[in-house]
């Protein structure tokens, strides 16, 4: 486009022209720009899409890749598939064998059990023979027991009853004066326990008296009190002390070495008939039994009393 310049005024309609024209070429520059920034912008669209088709590229080596292992598995997968029906196959007439098996031994089992409910049947009816007949034997021989028991236990009694009668002890105190006997005319009394029974005296204690008073004094203190004299001799009576049958014991023995006259007997006779004795023995039975001299307070038992 030209310009005619001129010194004339220039009219208003050149101006607009002039202007369009710039206005013109300002648009074909920005659009000018707006292409290379288009192009730009499609360049690197290309790029990126080179780079999607790189990876695109590597992808479909990778799937081929991954088809391939996919259809070498699927063909081992067909081959076990087949060997797999080729095994069911197999169980299936396993199983058909199996189940006529069970059948058969469901129809042995169901002969057994009934022949093992008619052999309980039996079984039962002969063992409610046998618990009958067994308790007929079981009541008859208690019967039979309790009658002989009853009768052991009257022999036992009657044989405990004869042994305890011939084992009964019976002790017996007396006083025996002995007159001017000795080298020198000694004067003495003893007091004798003898076991007149059948059998033997276990002694539990011995208590004395003074004119028919209990006192807690021994023999020897009782003797000086009464001043019987001197030379005592006395046998062991303590608890436990056991005395036979037919044995005697000199308990108590006293005196004087000296003649005496009737009136020292006669001294000396009523001073021991204070002396009061009660001993307590049992017999091996336990059958406790007492023996009493002179004038004890208390009554004897004697051991023979008891069975009366």
């Amino acid at each position: 486009m030209k310009f005619k310049l001129s010194n004339e005024p220039s009219k208003l309609t050149d101006w607009i022209q002039a202007i369009s024209a710039l206005f013109g070429i300002i648009g074909v520059v920005v659009g000018f720009w707006k292409l290379i920034d288009e192009n730009n912008e499609q360049n690197k669209q290309i790029i990126n899409l080179s780079k999607i088709a790189e990876q695109a590229e590597k992808q479909a080596i990778s799937l081929d890749s991954l088809a391939r292992e996919t259809a070498k598995l699927a063909k081992e997968n067909k081959k076990q598939t087949i060997t797999l029906t080729e095994q069911i196959v197999k169980l299936d007439s396993s199983n058909i064998h199996l189940g006529e098996q069970a059948k058969s031994l469901k129809k042995q089992n169901t002969i057994l059990s009934n022949a093992a409910e008619n052999q309980r049947k039996q079984d039962q009816d002969s063992y409610d023979l046998a618990k009958e007949d067994l308790d007929q034997r079981i009541k008859s021989d208690s019967e039979r027991l309790e009658i002989e028991l009853k009768s052991f236990k009257e022999q036992l009694n009657q044989t405990k009853d004869f042994n305890r009668r011939t084992s009964l002890p019976n002790l017996v105190a007396r006083i025996q004066p002995i007159r001017n006997s000795g080298k020198f005319g000694e004067y003495k009394y003893r007091i004798l326990v003898t076991n007149d029974g059948l059998g033997p005296a276990k002694i539990n204690s011995v208590s004395y008296s003074i004119n028919g008073e209990p006192v807690d004094q021994k023999i020897k203190q009782i003797a000086t009190q009464l001043r019987l004299g001197y030379g005592w001799i006395t046998s062991d009576l303590n608890k436990g002390t056991s005395i036979l049958p037919g044995e005697e014991h000199v308990f108590l023995e006293l005196g004087r070495r000296k003649k005496v006259s009737v009136d020292d007997h006669n001294f000396f006779e009523e001073r021991m008939k204070q002396i009061g004795m009660m001993i307590f023995y049992e017999s091996i039975y336990r059958d406790s039994c007492q023996a009493k001299l002179n004038r004890y307070p208390e009554d004897e038992i004697n051991c023979f009393d008891l069975y009366d």
